[in-house]
């Protein structure tokens, strides 16, 4: 663990004795969450991820409704698509950390329409002329589609970023810094190349800005993140290459416990009739 740890911005915070901030996770879609989440549900007790609200696009869970949920489900951390960062869940935690994953926009925007289109339920023309599925990452972090607010809001909370693209690299940190002992994991939610009907290499140049521009939000954020925040956590949080191929050598050859997949059924079966009999 480690002790009266803090520093700027997303590691504002100490970490004292045994006490273990409280995880909320703050879930972008197509990012490594899934992986991400299914680490936490694996490893850390007392987490659980609320489900989305049907036909409530923007929605967020409040701290106040939070606190009602609690009484029913022990949750020490949380993890959703619909936590609000912006919102007082340092009312309801002693200890919050927010925790999410970013992507490089044109990469996650593609992989967002693959996953729909694969459902029937949408196309790249589609999303591009729907404003809800714009700047997502923005959205997701702050409520708002705009970056100077979403940095300003991660600069003002404890909040640690992890990238999709070193995504080993920003699990062991973030285990660092919870004072874990270094636990492998195992990708979830993996496409397949045979299956995404979009990728980079198959649109032009011309698709390719127009994607950029339509995500130009997401873009300046996620420009921001790879060369200035991401470096400062490495920098304090300071990881050794081989502790980090360990990791990564460890991780190749784990599978989950055969347990982790009925318990994951169960807890969100759990987690759907608690939110339906207590209503926002």
């Amino acid at each position: 663990m480690i002790s009266n740890f803090s520093g700027h911005s997303a590691l504002m915070f100490a970490v004292e004795g045994n006490q273990r901030p409280n995880i909320c996770f703050v879930h972008i879609e197509k990012a490594g969450g899934t992986t991400f989440n299914d680490f936490l549900l694996e490893n850390l007790p007392g987490y659980w991820i609320l489900p989305p609200q049907k036909n409530a696009y923007g929605w967020r869970y409040e701290a106040d409704y939070l606190a009602r949920l609690r009484k029913v489900i022990p949750f020490q951390h949380i993890g959703g698509h619909q936590l609000a960062a912006f919102d007082h869940y340092d009312n309801l935690f002693p200890n919050p950390l927010y925790v999410s994953f970013v992507r490089e926009p044109v990469s996650r925007f593609l992989s967002h329409v693959n996953w729909k289109s694969k459902q029937h339920e949408s196309t790249l023309s589609d999303f591009l002329q729907d404003p809800k599925t714009l700047n997502s990452q923005c959205f997701r972090i702050s409520g708002q589609r705009k970056f100077e607010p979403t940095r300003g809001l991660i600069e003002s909370r404890p909040y640690f970023i992890g990238l999709a693209e070193q995504f080993t690299l920003s699990l062991y940190m973030l285990q660092k810094l919870l004072g874990m002992h270094h636990r492998p994991f195992e990708n979830s939610n993996v496409t397949s190349s045979q299956k995404k009907v979009y990728t980079a290499s198959h649109l032009d140049s011309s698709q390719l800005d127009e994607l950029r521009a339509a995500n130009q939000e997401d873009v300046r954020l996620y420009e921001w993140i790879v060369n200035e925040f991401f470096p400062r956590q490495v920098e304090q949080l300071q990881p050794t290459e081989s502790d980090l191929q360990q990791f990564l050598e460890e991780s190749k050859k784990y599978h989950r416990q055969a347990w982790f997949a009925p318990r994951k059924k169960l807890r969100a079966a759990i987690c759907r009739i608690a939110t339906r009999l207590i209503r926002p």
